[in-house]
């Protein structure tokens, strides 16, 4: 078992190759890509229904799941001036809402820009990372009850800023325990990090964050995307330097969930010896909609034949005989 060579090559935001700025890509297309893709487009700045019978502004912020006093804050924060009409909407917001029945002075609500849009979703990724004392280049002290960092320092899991660190805050910030479970009954991800199981929470990334797909496709297409970006392998490692042990942890966790492993993939994947035609389109979509071939000229390798071939290849050059 290994979850030791973290990976720090940060590559989707070339304007912030940061560990907060891969964060923050990762969470504007998750969240409203169409703003991301259209930054200059009024219509993905306003307030709106958000799919989950809730509302939203900008990249995903919640107008239920925050307190009307931190809306408030928050949007003056990014420059927006509401009305006393609005504030008392955002004040008598409660229960669950369609795309039909959201109060006129909500959906007035806009932000002034996708900058500003962007500043709101750093302000509510801070709130849930830590909302402790940061002091000197990046040390975050006192992390608060509740938030991220403070979990995993309960958890005893201590990770640098990388990318897996960055799925695992993208994950924790749309779900929290949903994820996560509780420090007294942790999830099967969060027992593979204590272990430091590398390839289980690649697992459960991939395949147990989504319910078994009962989640919907878009958390499908999200957590196909976080797994390979969290990747199956440690950093580093190529078919001319994976050693043994490794090639043996990918291929037994393989192996415990074979039968979830096909039957997912059957539904969702791209894996040619099992896909079904028309029902293998999610990780591709994700990534044709993250335009990341396109801009980036990388390509996340999607196929299970891809993320198990370095392990098999390096097995059957030790152990098969010709």
């Amino acid at each position: 078992m290994s979850l030791s060579s973290y990976d720090t090559n940060f590559f989707l935001d070339p304007l912030n190759p940061t560990w907060m700025g891969d964060l923050v890509y990762l969470l504007k297309v998750a969240e409203n890509n169409q703003l991301r893709l259209d930054p200059t487009n009024t219509t993905y700045l306003r307030a709106g229904h958000d799919g989950d019978e809730s509302i939203a502004i900008g990249y995903g912020y919640d107008l239920l799941q925050n307190s009307s006093a931190e809306i408030i804050s928050d949007l003056a924060s990014v420059n927006v001036v509401l009305t006393p009409q609005q504030i008392t909407a955002i004040q008598n917001l409660s229960g669950t809402y369609s795309a039909t029945n959201i109060p006129s002075d909500i959906s007035s609500i806009s932000l002034p820009s996708e900058q500003a849009a962007e500043d709101l979703l750093i302000r509510a990724i801070e709130k849930r990372l830590y909302i402790g004392t940061q002091l000197g280049a990046g040390t975050i002290t006192n992390p608060e009850n509740g938030t991220f960092l403070h979990r995993m320092q309960s958890l005893g899991i201590n990770m640098p800023d990388s990318r897996e660190k960055a799925v695992l805050m993208s994950m924790w910030y749309q779900g929290g325990n949903n994820y996560f479970g509780t420090l007294a009954s942790p999830s099967n991800m969060v027992n593979a990090l204590i272990a430091g199981d590398r390839a289980e929470a690649w697992f459960e990334i991939r395949y147990g964050s989504s319910k078994n797909g009962k989640d919907g496709p878009g958390v499908v297409k999200r957590r196909y995307f976080e797994a390979d970006y969290f990747g199956l392998y440690e950093n580093g490692t190529t078919p001319d330097n994976i050693t043994e042990n490794e090639a043996v942890d990918i291929l037994s966790m393989y192996t415990r969930h074979r039968d979830t492993i096909v039957d997912y993939e059957k539904r969702f994947g791209e894996t040619p010896a099992w896909s079904e035609n028309g029902r293998q389109h999610a990780p591709k979509n994700y990534v044709e909609i993250a335009s990341l071939t396109n801009e980036y000229g990388y390509s996340f390798s999607l196929t299970l034949e891809d993320n198990l071939n370095i392990a098999r290849s390096k097995l059957i050059d030790e152990y098969v005989v010709n």
